[in-house]
């Protein structure tokens, strides 16, 4: 993984998949955290980017997804318990296969990995509708993401963010 600490500060290269079906978007969240975020996960060192995507898509739901292309370069600085974060992010646009049980799922699931993790790391995801009412409903890390997936940018758009959690 693509992580560095010194002292209190972390940085990290992470990818992230912006996958829509019937007007809604798959967010996923770590057990007991209040906020939500897109599925995907860190690169590996000499792994391009959507591979790596791919892989953590894999790992995560145990499905091939199909990149479609890149959306928003992220540059987001965050303080998450005291602790400083630099995380450099691409977000594809990306699709799950058609015969993906998880385009049927109506609540809340589990990751496919869930079994191997620590179980406060356990990840759930969620379709949530792409409307402004129910995204606003619900926190999303990063913020931009709140007005940007219902209106995804048609060329790369970069964004640098900062927040506190």
């Amino acid at each position: 993984m693509i992580t560095w600490q010194h002292g209190e500060r972390t940085f990290t290269y992470r990818v992230a998949a912006v996958i829509v079906d019937q007007n809604r978007v798959l967010l996923c969240r770590v057990e007991n955290a209040s906020f939500w975020f897109l599925p995907g996960g860190r690169v590996e060192f000499l792994e391009p980017a959507a591979l790596a995507l791919m892989r953590e898509m894999r790992e995560e739901l145990g499905v091939e997804i199909t990149i479609e292309r890149l959306l928003w370069v992220v540059e987001n600085f965050f303080t998450h318990c005291g602790h400083h974060h630099h995380e450099l992010g691409l977000y594809f646009l990306a699709s799950l296969p058609p015969a993906a049980r998880w385009l049927r799922e109506q609540e809340a699931f589990e990751g496919q990995e869930n079994p191997s993790r620590a179980p406060d790391q356990r990840l759930y995801f969620q379709w949530i509708p792409l409307e402004a009412a129910q995204l606003g409903a619900v926190t999303i890390y990063p913020e931009f993401l709140q007005h940007g997936l219902i209106a995804l940018p048609d060329q790369v758009v970069h964004i640098r963010n900062a927040h506190s959690l």
